[in-house]
């Protein structure tokens, strides 16, 4: 079974363009080997950018949010990271990665993540190329 976290950026993308290439990857939850990753502060950091970044009102923010939480197994990082050092949020996406025993960390972050490639086990991909290897 795949294991995948989808970096914040992946669900704000999904949630803001329908159809796209990150929706795809929201919707593949269904595929039956596939198992969608999410830590507290993955859901906290989504529901900040919807309401400060994007100003959502509150209600629709909750909506989306719960969405997430339906379709996500929860993982709690008992092991903190520092291997971003100029981005600690970052390192808590990998904390849930690495906790959940992730194959693979989908993100659109070209400064900090995805330039490391791999992580204790974790390959870090663009949404991109997680699409393409799922075949959707």
């Amino acid at each position: 079974m795949l294991r995948l976290v989808l970096d914040t950026n992946i669900w704000i993308s999904a949630f803001l363009t329908p159809g796209g290439l990150c929706d795809k990857l929201v919707r593949a939850r269904g595929h039956e080997n596939l198992r969608l990753l999410a830590s507290r502060h993955i859901l906290d950091e989504i529901e900040e950018v919807l309401v400060q970044k994007f100003k959502m009102p509150g209600p629709m923010a909750e909506e989306r949010l719960r969405y997430v939480i339906r379709h996500v197994h929860l993982v709690e990082p008992t092991q903190r990271l520092s291997a971003v050092r100029s981005c600690e949020a970052d390192n808590r996406i990998l904390e849930c990665a690495v906790a959940g025993r992730a194959s693979y960390l989908v993100t659109g972050d070209k400064s900090h993540l995805l330039p490391l490639g791999h992580y204790g086990g974790v390959e870090i991909v663009t949404p991109r190329r997680m699409v393409d290897l799922l075949k959707l």
